[in-house]
């Protein structure tokens, strides 16, 4: 059945990109949905094919996915035009999937790996639709509204697993509180840079229900680094763009804050009101000596997607001190940078954190040089916001699922057009100031 389904996906492939095409309006549709499904993949697993199924596997990557993105993604690339120009990070790319590509001749299971190598190459494919359709500046803005639709779906369903069945912390459609955290935040620090320079009411709407969702999570992480991002971001834009709308954004800010802390200190209250029939044991530091172990006698890694059978099997788990119960063991380490040391060795941790540098480095870079831009200015804003997830990383390894690394290409994608903008519009502002001077010179 699911091999059908997978041919029928394909098939529909070019009917899907003729609709694209057709009218400018759907392909503006079409642009949206590619900030919205991962939101709504992430739900509702009917819109996800595993051609491969190992949902047994305790790693971030269960098997060979196909889903309504991808077909989405692969319509795209047919019925938009191409672009012309280098491909922004693509050598830290090359780099980082090449290690883990050699990470699979140090595992004793190569098929894991190969499960992650696919996914990183869904996600490339969708970064190279970003860079196409981003190229025009309207489209940065339909991806983030797509993105906004998506923090309201979250929301909804949020409200409805906290408020009518009961459960808590929320967990939205992501399976866990810190896996829903990480995407909230993510997505509302980004809509949110682009809201201080916008009126849209849909980017008003998501950056509410994020806010609202951050605070269901119950996450010591997620509310104290979005409130760090938060603030930071609206720090920054004051200091350069000074106007009563940003002063009432502010006060607006305030007023949401204040009438949310109560809940907020409710929800940590009760989700940490047993931790202390745990004494002092810390599972965290557990995890990272664990991973420090195995780093140690596998300096060249134990093959991506590994680390919790290799931890179990091979014992590290024991020597680690990692606790003998289920719900331990059949986790990993709470940390993509220890990590991806464990699994991919030396060489693959340092070519992740150049993978994750160079956006970040364009970010601020150009955010600044741009700041009274209100095109480019957003820029500075997204660099804060994929900061927070870097440090939010060091306390989750969740960004290494497909559904956070959808949403982190595509800004990192609309932070490599928007640089690009930039640069392309100084450059032409430069060219006809020379003429100018010429035209004067020759009166």
């Amino acid at each position: 059945m699911k091999w059908l389904l997978a041919i029928i996906s394909l098939v529909a492939i070019i009917p899907l990109a003729a609709w694209l095409r057709s009218k400018p309006q759907n392909m503006r549709l079409g642009v949206v949905a590619l900030g919205l499904l991962p939101s709504v993949v992430a739900t509702v697993p009917e819109l996800d094919i595993a051609l491969v199924d190992w949902g047994w596997w305790p790693g971030f990557t269960k098997g060979i996915l196909f889903s309504a993105l991808d077909i989405l993604v692969l319509s795209m690339l047919i019925a938009y035009p191409r672009t012309k120009g280098r491909i922004p990070f693509l050598w830290p790319m090359i780099i980082y999937f090449a290690a883990v590509l050699l990470s699979a001749a140090n595992s004793n299971l190569t098929q894991p790996v190969l499960f992650y190598v696919w996914q990183l190459l869904r996600v490339f494919v969708l970064y190279i639709i970003i860079l196409r359709v981003c190229q025009n500046r309207d489209n940065i803005d339909l991806v983030l509204i797509g993105m906004s639709i998506g923090l309201v779906f979250q929301a909804i369903i949020s409200v409805k697993q906290v408020f009518l069945n009961g459960m808590f912390p929320a967990v939205g459609g992501y399976g866990h509180q810190n896996q829903l955290g990480l995407v909230v935040n993510l997505m509302a620090l980004a809509i949110f840079s682009s809201y201080l320079s916008s009126k849209s009411k849909i980017l008003a709407a998501g950056l509410i229900a994020g806010c609202v969702t951050i605070s269901l999570t119950a996450s010591r992480a997620t509310l104290g680094l979005g409130f760090i991002g938060f603030s930071f971001i609206y720090l920054l834009y004051l200091t350069y763009d000074f106007n009563p709308r940003k002063l009432l954004i502010g006060i607006a800010g305030i007023v949401i804050a204040a009438a949310l802390t109560p809940f907020v200190w409710g929800t940590l209250e009760q989700r940490f009101a047993g931790l202390e029939a745990l004494g002092d044991y810390d599972e965290r530091a557990a995890m990272i000596k664990t991973s420090q172990l195995m780093s140690n006698d596998h300096p060249f890694g134990i093959g991506a997607n590994n680390f919790t059978v290799v931890a179990n099997v091979d014992g590290y788990y024991d020597r680690g001190g990692v606790a003998s119960r289920y719900q331990s063991r059949k986790n990993m380490v709470h940390n993509i940078y220890y990590l991806s040391l464990a699994e991919i060795g030396y060489f693959g941790l340092i070519a992740l954190l150049i993978l994750l540098w160079q956006p970040l480095k364009v970010a601020i870079f150009n955010g600044w040089k741009y700041r009274r831009d209100k095109n480019y200015g957003i820029l500075l804003g997204l660099g804060v916001c994929i900061f927070i997830t870097y440090v939010h990383s060091y306390y989750e390894w969740v960004f290494l699922l497909d559904k956070v690394q959808f949403i982190y290409v595509s800004l990192v994608g609309i932070i490599a057009c928007l640089a690009q903008q930039a640069g392309q519009a100084e450059l032409s502002e430069k060219a006809s100031e020379v003429k100018a001077r010429r035209r004067h010179l020759d009166d």
